[in-house]
């Protein structure tokens, strides 16, 4: 018998998902290797660029090269 859908959780995924593709902002989830897993609907409107493209690539890529160094100081 397969198990009922917790009512919370899909409240809860359909939340997250509201935030992360409808935000003005750029929203990402980011692995601590420094790579983004996934990004939001902004990201691939606003640069043009697919999620497979901004996922596959550190993040530190897609940084100006004169904030590097106090991006990685953070």
């Amino acid at each position: 018998m397969p198990e009922n859908p917790d009512p919370n959780e899909e409240a809860h995924q359909r939340v997250t998902t509201s935030f992360f593709d409808e935000s003005p902002v750029l929203v990402a989830f980011a692995s601590l290797d420094g790579r983004m897993t996934s990004v939001g609907g902004p990201w691939t409107e606003l640069l043009g660029w697919s999620e497979t493209e901004l996922t596959e690539r550190p993040f530190i890529e897609f940084v100006h090269p004169d904030d590097i160094g106090p991006t990685i100081a953070e």
